[in-house]
């Protein structure tokens, strides 16, 4: 079995979280009328080892779902986007902000 690539994500957002959730799988929005759980369809292939956002609320949602469903994520403020990057030494960063912030994620990432 291949090893398994380490992804980070940053932009937590709609957008950010429906593809956390086609990634990982699980069970999402609980106590909600949008409750489901889907299958974990990459979990054999990547690893969340980060997540990132500018809001402290929704980035410790998403590391609470995270962990629910086994996954230990760390979670990092956009301002320590760096760091998570020095830190967890992703092999995937995954940018999932607003389209206007891509180009500055997606630089800082490939450096």
């Amino acid at each position: 079995m291949k090893a398994k690539r380490r992804l980070a994500q940053v932009g937590l957002g709609g957008r950010g979280e429906w593809f956390t959730h086609c990634l990982v799988g699980g069970e999402w929005y609980a106590g909600t009328p949008h409750a489901h759980r889907t299958p974990p369809t990459y979990r054999d292939t990547i690893d969340v080892v980060a997540v990132c956002d500018a809001n402290p609320g929704r980035l410790a949602r998403l590391e609470k779902q995270l962990a629910a469903n086994g996954i230990k994520a760390r979670g990092y403020l956009a301002k320590d986007f760096d760091a998570m990057i020095r830190d967890c030494r992703p092999d995937v960063v995954l940018v999932t902000t607003k389209d206007a912030h891509h180009d500055e994620y997606l630089c800082r990432g490939m450096e």
